[in-house]
């Protein structure tokens, strides 16, 4: 009987808890840096893909990723909501988060490519060449940057081939994008 009416109680707070974010973040008058705010941003999170993995509750799970998002732009749920709304066949939506995605982290390599291939598939061949080449431009800072700082580093490593093989995979995405756009000298030189 005790067990139960504690059980309750831990219902009710956290009814209450959600409920009252719920309206917190609605209202966007939060403070996005304090600590708790964070913290229940992710609890919020764990808990929608508890929802979705051990309920298959999609819905439960994308009111809480959405809770969660409003309470912190957390790149990470908004590429969870990419992926869900994939899953779901809602392309629209799911472009929609991987360009909030962008908006938080726009040296994002992988969301640069992801936003590129997007424009792909629509046929916008030159937009997601745009985006490919930001990727490109970052990847090459990001490798400039390493080699100056390697070269200030006695006895240091060569960079690591990750850096070139991204780059060269997006050289080739470019290829094949100016490829399906009829630029075939282009697509030869990418």
């Amino acid at each position: 009987m005790l067990q139960t009416i504690i059980s309750l109680c831990i219902f009710i707070i956290i009814f209450l808890s959600i409920h009252i974010v719920t309206c917190i973040a609605g209202s966007d008058i939060y403070d996005t840096s304090s600590p708790i705010v964070y913290g229940y941003s992710d609890m919020v999170y764990e808990e929608g893909l508890n929802l979705l993995y051990k309920n298959n509750d999609i819905d439960g799970c994308l009111s809480h990723l959405l809770i969660s998002f409003k309470l912190v732009k957390n790149p990470y749920v908004a590429y969870k909501l990419v992926e869900i709304y994939n899953n779901l066949g809602d392309h629209e939506s799911s472009f929609n988060w991987l360009k909030n995605a962008l908006i938080i982290d726009p040296s994002n390599i992988t969301t640069l490519t992801d936003v590129g291939l997007k424009y792909h598939y629509q046929g916008h061949y030159s937009i997601a060449i745009e985006y490919y080449m930001k990727a490109i431009d970052i990847l090459l800072t990001n490798k400039y940057h390493n080699i100056i700082h390697a070269s200030l580093i006695p006895d240091t490593t060569p960079l690591p081939l990750s850096i070139e093989s991204q780059i060269a995979e997006v050289f080739f995405t470019i290829g094949v994008s100016h490829q399906y756009a009829g630029n075939v000298e282009l697509s030869a030189i990418h």
